[in-house]
């Protein structure tokens, strides 16, 4: 199939509403218990389900070719509408949803208007609406765009910047007000659990981002070990396949009554890496709890 044809495929199945959206939930973990904060919104088709690397490109396509847009209005209208038909995640307290879209979005002046409706016509509250920016931003046009961020904060919408391999973030954005979340990509963060310089790194940005007031968001926690290493090093918002697979709308209301205040304990040995100066739990000690789960009862101390 041809670019061009994967194109055509790509919109005819948003014509035809097969363009799913699936939510994974992000997790405050806190010493001995665990809360959905909010749910990020991910893209799936049947086309692509096994190969998201293939959906990306595709994505990256469409932002090259100024059709993103499209595809964002019709993401943010099933989620939106999603939210409108559960009764439960109305009623959630404080929960988030995050939606990623393209930086060209922004750059229309009815996107806004076109939100504004959308959430209106659900009853969505946009203080609980969190936008990712899926295309870097250049520095030459971040003065075009920061009248859309001052009226994306007007109307109480927080936005979130992501950083992987693929994809970095500037320092001038890192430093401003503007953003209010920094999401490290599943990409980063595997690469940092299988390298010492890249975890190094992760640290070092995850800190500076913290000191700065942004809250930094780990993605791609995976098994066990990942999630102790996370947590002992202080890494409390988190998501992952060890968490929940991303779910359909349907599926929603039995994740969220999993996860509802979810407490599970287990005991752990802690060790200190010198070379790296980052803390690990790589083992654990009388493990008898059958669980997807591990929580720390108590932060280990340096």
């Amino acid at each position: 199939m041809t670019r061009i044809e994967q194109l055509s495929a790509f919109f005819d199945a948003i014509e035809t509403s097969k363009l799913e959206v699936r939510y994974k939930p992000i997790l405050n973990v806190r010493d001995d218990r665990a809360e959905i904060i909010a749910l990020d919104c991910l893209v799936y088709w049947d086309e692509y389900f096994d190969d998201s690397s293939k959906l990306e490109f595709l994505f990256y396509h469409i932002e090259k070719n100024g059709l993103s847009g499209v595809v964002d209005q019709h993401v943010i209208e099933r989620v939106l509408s999603d939210w409108h038909e559960n009764a439960n995640l109305k009623c959630w307290p404080d929960l988030k949803i995050m939606i990623t879209v393209c930086s060209d979005s922004f750059s229309n002046s009815d996107f806004f208007t076109f939100l504004s409706a959308t959430a209106k016509r659900h009853q969505f509250d946009l203080n609980r609406l969190i936008l990712t920016v899926r295309q870097r931003i250049p520095l030459e046009e971040k003065e075009k765009h920061q009248l859309v961020f001052h009226e994306a904060r007007e109307l109480g919408i927080e936005l979130c910047l992501p950083h992987g391999i693929e994809q970095g973030v500037f320092h001038d954005y890192l430093l401003s007000d503007d953003f209010q979340w920094i999401k490290l990509r599943r990409s980063l963060v595997h690469l940092a659990h299988e390298n010492r310089l890249a975890q190094k790194y992760l640290h070092n940005f995850y800190d500076t981002a913290s000191n700065l007031g942004k809250k930094a968001y780990i993605s791609g926690v995976d098994n066990d070990q990942m999630m102790l290493t996370n947590l002992s090093n202080g890494y409390s918002i988190v998501s992952g396949h060890y968490f929940s697979i991303p779910v359909s709308s349907k599926e929603i209301d039995t994740m969220l009554a999993y996860w509802f205040s979810r407490e599970i304990y287990l005991k752990y040995r802690a060790r200190i890496d010198t070379r790296g100066g980052i803390l690990h739990a790589p083992s654990f000690d009388d493990i008898k709890l059958e669980s997807r789960v591990v929580m720390l009862k108590q932060r280990p101390t340096l």
